[in-house]
Protein backbone atom coordinates (compact mmCIF):
# COMPACT_ATOMS: atom_id res chain seq x y z
CA UNK A 1 0.00 0.00 0.00
CA UNK A 2 2.73 2.15 0.98
CA UNK A 3 4.58 1.79 -2.07
CA UNK A 4 1.72 2.45 -4.26
CA UNK A 5 1.60 5.62 -2.67
CA UNK A 6 4.47 6.34 -2.96
CA UNK A 7 4.34 5.55 -6.90
CA UNK A 8 1.29 7.44 -6.87
CA UNK A 9 3.00 10.89 -5.66
CA UNK A 10 6.16 10.05 -8.23
CA UNK A 11 3.72 10.05 -10.83
CA UNK A 12 2.02 13.35 -9.66
CA UNK A 13 5.47 15.05 -9.54
CA UNK A 14 6.80 14.29 -13.27
CA UNK A 15 3.10 15.12 -14.69
CA UNK A 16 3.39 18.25 -12.22
CA UNK A 17 7.17 19.29 -13.80
CA UNK A 18 6.68 18.51 -17.42
CA UNK A 19 2.71 20.43 -17.11
CA UNK A 20 4.77 23.47 -15.56
CA UNK A 21 7.68 22.94 -18.33
CA UNK A 22 5.37 23.69 -21.28
CA UNK A 23 3.57 26.54 -19.99
CA UNK A 24 3.31 30.40 -20.97
CA UNK A 25 6.34 33.15 -19.74
CA UNK A 26 6.94 33.15 -16.14
CA UNK A 27 4.44 35.26 -14.08
CA UNK A 28 6.10 39.18 -13.17
CA UNK A 29 7.07 37.86 -9.86
CA UNK A 30 9.00 35.51 -11.32
CA UNK A 31 10.83 37.74 -14.00
CA UNK A 32 14.28 39.48 -12.87
CA UNK A 33 14.27 43.56 -13.78
CA UNK A 34 16.53 44.49 -16.80
CA UNK A 35 18.82 46.48 -16.54
CA UNK A 36 18.10 49.01 -18.91
CA UNK A 37 20.27 51.88 -20.26
CA UNK A 38 20.56 54.77 -17.79
CA UNK A 39 18.76 56.98 -20.13
CA UNK A 40 16.45 56.87 -23.39
CA UNK A 41 19.17 58.60 -25.23
CA UNK A 42 21.63 55.68 -23.89
CA UNK A 43 19.21 53.58 -25.14
CA UNK A 44 19.07 54.60 -28.43
CA UNK A 45 23.03 54.47 -29.12
CA UNK A 46 23.26 50.74 -27.34
CA UNK A 47 19.78 49.70 -29.82
CA UNK A 48 22.09 51.22 -32.77
CA UNK A 49 24.90 49.21 -31.93
CA UNK A 50 22.38 46.01 -31.76
CA UNK A 51 21.23 46.70 -35.19
CA UNK A 52 25.07 47.34 -36.66
CA UNK A 53 25.07 44.66 -39.01
CA UNK A 54 20.89 44.46 -39.61
CA UNK A 55 20.84 48.00 -40.53
CA UNK A 56 17.01 47.74 -42.04
CA UNK A 57 13.42 50.03 -40.64
CA UNK A 58 11.30 47.72 -38.92
CA UNK A 59 8.10 48.28 -40.95
CA UNK A 60 9.37 49.17 -44.44
CA UNK A 61 12.92 47.27 -44.67
CA UNK A 62 14.62 50.26 -45.91
CA UNK A 63 18.54 50.18 -45.59
CA UNK A 64 19.78 53.01 -43.15
CA UNK A 65 23.34 53.92 -43.05
CA UNK A 66 25.37 54.28 -39.68
CA UNK A 67 24.25 57.89 -39.71
CA UNK A 68 20.94 57.19 -39.47
CA UNK A 69 20.68 58.05 -43.91
CA UNK A 70 17.64 56.07 -45.41
CA UNK A 71 18.19 54.39 -48.37
CA UNK A 72 14.35 54.93 -49.83
CA UNK A 73 15.05 53.51 -53.52
CA UNK A 74 15.73 50.32 -52.72
CA UNK A 75 12.39 49.79 -50.58
CA UNK A 76 9.80 51.40 -52.93
CA UNK A 77 9.76 54.24 -49.44
CA UNK A 78 8.09 57.37 -50.73
CA UNK A 79 7.68 60.18 -48.80
CA UNK A 80 4.33 62.23 -48.45
CA UNK A 81 6.80 65.35 -47.55
CA UNK A 82 9.67 66.93 -47.69
CA UNK A 83 11.43 67.37 -44.43
CA UNK A 84 14.48 66.42 -43.54
CA UNK A 85 12.15 64.17 -40.63
CA UNK A 86 11.07 61.67 -44.11
CA UNK A 87 14.94 60.75 -44.75
CA UNK A 88 16.44 60.54 -40.97
CA UNK A 89 16.15 57.09 -38.74
CA UNK A 90 14.08 57.37 -35.41
CA UNK A 91 14.20 55.08 -32.71
CA UNK A 92 10.44 53.96 -32.13
CA UNK A 93 8.24 52.68 -29.09
CA UNK A 94 6.84 49.43 -30.29
CA UNK A 95 4.61 50.20 -27.46
CA UNK A 96 3.93 54.34 -26.93
CA UNK A 97 5.83 56.34 -24.34
CA UNK A 98 1.74 57.63 -23.69
CA UNK A 99 0.34 54.27 -23.31
CA UNK A 100 2.66 53.37 -20.23
CA UNK A 101 3.45 56.66 -19.10
CA UNK A 102 0.20 58.26 -19.47
CA UNK A 103 -1.66 57.37 -16.04
CA UNK A 104 1.32 57.88 -14.12
CA UNK A 105 1.19 61.02 -11.87
CA UNK A 106 4.65 62.69 -13.23
CA UNK A 107 2.69 62.56 -16.58
CA UNK A 108 -0.83 63.42 -15.62
CA UNK A 109 -0.25 66.20 -12.85
CA UNK A 110 3.25 67.65 -14.28
CA UNK A 111 5.07 68.85 -10.86
CA UNK A 112 8.16 69.59 -12.49
CA UNK A 113 9.33 72.97 -13.57
CA UNK A 114 12.38 73.93 -16.13
CA UNK A 115 14.75 76.50 -14.66
CA UNK A 116 12.58 79.70 -15.58
CA UNK A 117 10.01 78.29 -13.70
CA UNK A 118 7.91 76.72 -16.62
CA UNK A 119 6.05 73.23 -16.29
CA UNK A 120 7.67 70.85 -18.36
CA UNK A 121 5.08 68.39 -20.04
CA UNK A 122 4.56 64.77 -18.75
CA UNK A 123 6.95 63.20 -20.54
CA UNK A 124 10.21 65.37 -19.57
CA UNK A 125 8.80 65.52 -16.13
CA UNK A 126 8.74 61.64 -15.98
CA UNK A 127 12.12 61.39 -17.14
CA UNK A 128 13.14 63.50 -14.47
CA UNK A 129 11.39 62.03 -11.39
CA UNK A 130 10.15 59.13 -12.08
CA UNK A 131 12.63 55.84 -12.07
CA UNK A 132 10.33 53.47 -13.52
CA UNK A 133 9.23 55.27 -16.27
CA UNK A 134 13.03 55.89 -17.45
CA UNK A 135 13.68 51.82 -17.02
CA UNK A 136 10.24 51.24 -19.41
CA UNK A 137 11.27 54.77 -21.91
CA UNK A 138 15.09 52.77 -22.26
CA UNK A 139 14.11 49.03 -22.62
CA UNK A 140 15.37 47.71 -25.54
CA UNK A 141 12.91 45.53 -25.83
CA UNK A 142 10.44 48.05 -26.97
CA UNK A 143 12.67 50.08 -29.24
CA UNK A 144 12.37 49.44 -33.14
CA UNK A 145 14.43 51.54 -35.98
CA UNK A 146 11.39 53.50 -37.82
CA UNK A 147 11.20 55.82 -40.81
CA UNK A 148 11.23 59.31 -38.85
CA UNK A 149 7.83 60.21 -41.02
CA UNK A 150 6.40 56.75 -39.97
CA UNK A 151 6.82 57.58 -36.30
CA UNK A 152 5.55 60.82 -36.63
CA UNK A 153 2.49 59.91 -38.64
CA UNK A 154 1.68 56.68 -36.16
CA UNK A 155 2.02 58.87 -33.19
CA UNK A 156 0.37 57.31 -30.12
CA UNK A 157 -1.64 55.22 -32.45
CA UNK A 158 -2.93 52.08 -31.64
CA UNK A 159 -2.35 49.00 -33.85
CA UNK A 160 -4.96 47.18 -36.16
CA UNK A 161 -7.05 47.27 -39.33
CA UNK A 162 -7.11 50.01 -41.80
CA UNK A 163 -9.82 49.75 -44.74
CA UNK A 164 -8.57 50.31 -48.25
CA UNK A 165 -5.57 49.81 -47.67
CA UNK A 166 -4.71 53.73 -48.32
CA UNK A 167 -0.90 53.41 -49.53
CA UNK A 168 0.57 56.80 -48.52
CA UNK A 169 4.01 56.07 -48.90
CA UNK A 170 4.66 54.31 -51.77
CA UNK A 171 5.34 50.77 -51.81
CA UNK A 172 5.32 50.91 -47.97
CA UNK A 173 2.96 48.35 -46.46
CA UNK A 174 2.02 50.85 -43.46
CA UNK A 175 -1.59 52.47 -43.55
CA UNK A 176 -2.35 55.17 -41.09
CA UNK A 177 -6.42 56.17 -40.20
CA UNK A 178 -6.43 59.20 -38.33
CA UNK A 179 -9.38 59.39 -37.46
CA UNK A 180 -9.97 56.17 -35.52
CA UNK A 181 -6.43 56.22 -34.46
CA UNK A 182 -5.20 53.60 -35.83
CA UNK A 183 -2.24 51.77 -38.07
CA UNK A 184 -1.59 49.09 -39.71
CA UNK A 185 1.23 47.11 -40.10
CA UNK A 186 2.73 44.47 -42.45
CA UNK A 187 1.65 41.31 -41.67
CA UNK A 188 5.00 40.28 -41.15
CA UNK A 189 5.60 42.65 -38.75
CA UNK A 190 2.38 41.81 -36.11
CA UNK A 191 4.05 38.94 -34.47
CA UNK A 192 6.98 41.29 -33.73
CA UNK A 193 4.86 43.98 -32.58
CA UNK A 194 2.87 40.94 -30.45
CA UNK A 195 5.89 40.03 -28.54
CA UNK A 196 7.22 43.62 -27.69
CA UNK A 197 3.97 44.54 -26.17
CA UNK A 198 3.24 40.98 -24.28
CA UNK A 199 6.59 41.65 -22.97
CA UNK A 200 5.91 45.33 -21.38
CA UNK A 201 2.99 43.89 -19.79
CA UNK A 202 5.06 41.14 -18.35
CA UNK A 203 7.91 42.83 -16.67
CA UNK A 204 5.84 46.29 -16.04
CA UNK A 205 2.35 45.01 -15.53
CA UNK A 206 1.31 48.10 -13.27
CA UNK A 207 2.82 50.51 -15.65
CA UNK A 208 0.93 48.97 -18.68
CA UNK A 209 -2.02 46.63 -19.01
CA UNK A 210 -3.64 44.68 -21.51
CA UNK A 211 -7.50 44.29 -21.54
CA UNK A 212 -8.86 40.72 -22.43
CA UNK A 213 -9.59 41.51 -26.40
CA UNK A 214 -6.33 43.44 -26.46
CA UNK A 215 -4.48 40.58 -25.19
CA UNK A 216 -6.54 37.85 -26.76
CA UNK A 217 -5.64 39.68 -30.30
CA UNK A 218 -2.03 39.58 -29.51
CA UNK A 219 -1.70 36.18 -28.75
CA UNK A 220 -3.06 35.35 -32.15
CA UNK A 221 -0.68 37.68 -34.04
CA UNK A 222 2.31 35.83 -32.01
CA UNK A 223 1.05 32.45 -32.87
CA UNK A 224 0.36 33.50 -36.71
CA UNK A 225 3.75 35.19 -37.06
CA UNK A 226 6.27 33.69 -34.94
CA UNK A 227 10.33 34.96 -34.54
CA UNK A 228 12.52 34.93 -37.52
CA UNK A 229 16.18 34.06 -37.03
CA UNK A 230 16.75 37.97 -36.61
CA UNK A 231 14.12 38.46 -33.93
CA UNK A 232 16.09 35.64 -32.23
CA UNK A 233 19.13 37.14 -32.36
CA UNK A 234 18.17 40.83 -31.49
CA UNK A 235 16.69 39.17 -28.81
CA UNK A 236 19.82 37.11 -27.01
CA UNK A 237 21.71 40.52 -27.78
CA UNK A 238 19.46 42.73 -25.71
CA UNK A 239 19.64 40.03 -23.43
CA UNK A 240 23.24 40.32 -23.13
CA UNK A 241 23.06 44.23 -22.36
CA UNK A 242 20.06 43.68 -19.99
CA UNK A 243 19.75 40.34 -18.28
CA UNK A 244 16.84 39.80 -19.33
CA UNK A 245 15.55 38.19 -22.34
CA UNK A 246 12.19 38.55 -23.40
CA UNK A 247 10.63 35.11 -23.30
CA UNK A 248 7.88 35.09 -26.00
CA UNK A 249 10.65 35.53 -28.51
CA UNK A 250 12.77 32.10 -27.08
CA UNK A 251 15.69 31.38 -28.54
Amino acid sequence: MVRGLLALAVLVLLFTTCHTSRRSPPTPALMQAPRTPASFTAAKRRAAAIYADHRETFYCSCSFSAEGLIEARGCGYRPRGRSRTSQRLTWEHVVPASAFGSQRSCWRDRPCLDRNGRRLDGRACCRKIDDEFRRMEADLHNLVPALGELNQARAHFTFGNVPGEPRAFGQCDFEIDVARQTAELPASRRGDVARAYLYMNLVYPEAFRLSGAERARLEAWHHADPPDAWERTRNARIAAEQGVANPFVGR
